[in-house]
């Protein structure tokens, strides 16, 4: 079992513009230890008293003893390292789950038409909006943002 008292000395500039603003201390501590093949397991334990209220924001395990934090920078998750390569290049990717060419969908789904058009839920949109409806179809915006509505009464 290896003990190690994080935090017992400033790691992050005392000048920190974050650390400063919110008042908060930060500190970022480093144990190297040897791990063995199989389950591990890490306990943070507090066992001596503070000035402050003490939070673990993250807990770093790595092989890559290179590593040092900056800052209070993570390093990435996996997701997104694999991410951040791929927009580089944008290679195509295989698809998961082969769709058909075609999709038959059932009539039974289809919503039903409301006076002979597909449903709209228009909401927030002007009064003089509705007054459009008394031009013909093709004097009408498409959709009710498309124009300064003001402008075109």
């Amino acid at each position: 079992m290896a003990r190690h008292e994080f935090g017992a000395t400033d790691v992050i500039d005392p000048h920190d513009e974050v650390s400063m603003i919110l008042g908060l201390v930060v500190r970022v501590g480093r144990r190297a230890a040897t791990l063995t093949k199989g389950a591990a397991r890490i306990s943070i334990e507090l066992d001596k008293a503070a000035q402050a209220v003490r939070q673990v924001d993250c807990v770093l395990v790595t092989n890559d003893l290179a590593y040092v934090a900056q800052g209070r920078s993570k390093p990435d998750f996996a997701a997104m390292r694999y991410l951040r390569e791929w927009s580089s290049t944008r290679a195509p990717l295989t698809p998961l789950i082969e769709t058909p060419a075609k999709i038959d969908v059932p009539a039974s789904w289809a919503r039903p038409k409301v006076a002979g058009r597909d449903f709209v839920m228009p909401w927030n949109i002007a009064k003089d909006f509705w007054q459009l409806y008394d031009k013909p179809p093709a004097e009408r915006p498409l959709y009710a943002f498309t124009q300064n509505l003001s402008m075109s009464l």
